[in-house]
């Protein structure tokens, strides 16, 4: 990672755009977030991911709190036992390496019991059931 140069005031210098641009030309950072779609239905809460060329075994999902996390990692999509030579890459735009992502789950989401999840064509499709409200009686 490249190290920022601060001011006395803590402001980055005037190198700071040129960092930026090279982060997310050249992808200096060592990890990705995968593109998500949400949506809800009366019944359940949809998290899409999309995570093409990522394997099953290569994927983690778990629920911390309120937190659901998609996680994992991406390997390298050619085989190399197939390429005789040296390898001269000329571009890398699809991301590689370890992955995460985060999603702060409403309250009226049940995550631990009743979810169903399908992984299929590079999306990974996590449906979670809304909590049915509990009336309470006043006595």
């Amino acid at each position: 990672m490249i190290k920022r140069i601060f001011n006395k005031k803590g402001f980055h210098t005037l190198l700071e755009p040129f960092i930026s641009l090279m982060e997310k030309d050249f992808r200096v950072k060592d990890s990705w977030e995968p593109p998500v779609d949400i949506y809800e239905t009366d019944d359940f809460y949809c998290v899409i991911a999309e995570l093409p060329g990522v394997a099953k075994e290569n994927m983690k999902l778990y629920i911390d709190g309120r937190k659901l996390i998609i996680s994992g990692e991406k390997k390298v999509c050619f085989d190399e036992n197939s390429v005789k030579g040296k390898l001269n890459f000329y571009r890398i735009e699809r991301p590689l390496g370890f992955f995460k992502r985060e999603i702060v789950l409403p309250s009226y989401v049940e995550a631990v019991n009743n979810m169903n999840v399908k992984y299929k064509d590079g999306l990974l499709e996590i449906f979670l059931n809304k909590t049915k409200k509990r009336i309470i009686k006043v006595e």
